[in-house]
């Protein structure tokens, strides 16, 4: 027996003896949490707009990958989002482009939501091309979409408002 293989055979053993019996039989938090994928069939009650866009929208929200243990009405706050925001190719979050007059608009915008996000303790993956900025906004641990994300989306919506969008 070589001095690895006695070093790897002590540190295993060491190992296994920490573990208790209920350690060993519960499978990791990550694997118990699974996404929620909520159909047309439990948002029905939701009264939406009859624009184009929205059914769309309405259409789209069974298509969403929901992260554990969501309330009830994140369906109904998404729906109006996917009128400007798209659904991630993976459906586990949303992504949108913003358009503004100049660089330094864009850089104003970054910063206001990178503090925003200081406070929420959620970040986003996002980049910035002179006046263009792209955010995607999903949750990890759970995977899906969940409120923060939505919470930052219409942040973002409200802070790009405020300081103003290049008209198409």
């Amino acid at each position: 027996m070589t001095t690895t293989h006695r070093c790897l055979t002590k540190a295993l053993s060491s190992y296994r003896a920490q573990l208790t019996p209920a350690s060993r039989s519960n499978p990791p938090i990550r694997a118990r949490l699974t996404p929620v994928s909520y159909h047309a069939s439990a948002i029905r009650s939701q009264r939406f707009a009859t624009s184009r866009a929205t059914m769309a929208a309405s259409s789209s929200l069974h298509q969403i990958n929901f992260s554990a243990n969501q309330p009830d009405d994140l369906p109904s706050r998404v729906a109006p989002l996917l009128d400007t925001w798209e659904l991630t190719p993976s459906r586990n979050g949303l992504r949108r482009q913003f358009l503004f007059k100049t660089f330094n608009s864009a850089w104003k915008f970054m910063d206001t939501v990178a503090q925003e996000c200081k406070v929420q303790r959620h970040h986003p993956e996002w980049s910035n091309l002179y006046n263009k900025v792209t955010v995607e906004w999903t949750t990890h641990r759970p995977e899906g979409l969940s409120i923060k994300d939505v919470d930052m989306a219409e942040f973002c919506d409200k802070t790009a408002s405020e300081i103003g969008l290049k008209e198409p």
